[in-house]
């Protein structure tokens, strides 16, 4: 801008107030872009108080530069074994359908016959108290042995077999539904897993992209003002040059984020 009126003061014809109002233009751009960027700032730290319970005055934060690597793309696959290990409605289906498995069972079960066998055995006994040891004489605090010989056999057998099969369909189609139910939850989580991964890798295609450009314009800036200081250009590329480093600095800023 002192270069811009020192040639205008000057007489210069390469330079007029068409420079200086493209300049100024382009001033009032990266003021409001400034602005907007601490209203972000101001925002992230009343957020930041209200989550933590204090006052934003009694923040402390560290500046640091946002200059982050350019790191490594993670693995897809274990990115979503990781993301279905982490669901916890996935492991609350994993559950019902195992409940589920457990009720087809049992129902099924319930078709069969089911056999036993019965007998009984007595015993008791008292210390400190004679034994008459007369097989005529009854008595109920000392005895053992087996009140009848032999044990029954038996089986039982529930005959209601459509109720049966019924119930064995209805368990089978409510695990059948859970499994689907399972399916879908999969799926969406894969298509989540995936689409976080593929925005990952255009950020970090474009944060490459932003630094090298970054790079250039900061050198063609640079390459600009000492061709107009020695007098090889005019204001019009110098001005283009510095519109062209800021922009790309904000874009690098950016995709650092």
């Amino acid at each position: 801008a002192k270069r811009i009126k020192t040639a205008m003061a000057e007489g210069d014809p390469d330079v007029g107030p068409t420079d200086q109002y493209k300049l100024d233009m382009f001033r009032g751009t990266v003021a409001g872009r400034a602005a907007e960027a601490q209203k972000g700032l101001e925002l992230a730290q009343l957020g930041l108080a209200a989550t933590l319970g204090i006052e934003p005055s009694q923040l402390q934060l560290k500046e640091a530069p946002l200059d982050p690597p350019e790191g490594e793309l993670p693995d897809l696959a274990k990115a979503l074994e990781a993301a279905q290990r982490q669901r916890s409605d996935l492991r609350a289906l994993d559950g019902a359908i195992a409940a589920r498995s457990a009720e087809v069972d049992a129902e099924r079960g319930a078709m069969y016959p089911q056999f036993f066998i019965a007998g009984q055995i007595s015993w008791a006994g008292a210390p400190n108290r004679d034994d008459p040891a007369n097989p005529w004489v009854a008595d109920p605090f000392s005895t053992h042995g087996w009140p009848g010989a032999g044990a029954v056999l038996g089986f039982k057998q529930d005959l209601s077999f459509p109720t049966l099969s019924a119930r064995v369909r209805k368990a089978e189609a409510e695990r059948a539904s859970l499994e689907r139910q399972r399916t879908g939850l999969m799926r969406l989580v894969a298509v989540q897993v995936e689409s976080a991964v593929a925005e990952l890798k255009a950020a970090r295609t474009r944060f490459i992209a932003a630094k090298s450009s970054f790079g250039a314009a900061r050198s063609l800036y640079r390459s600009a003002g000492l061709d107009f200081a020695v007098g090889l250009i005019e204001t019009n590329p110098l001005i283009d040059a510095y519109k062209q480093y800021v922009e790309n600095q904000v874009n690098a800023a950016q995709a650092a984020y």
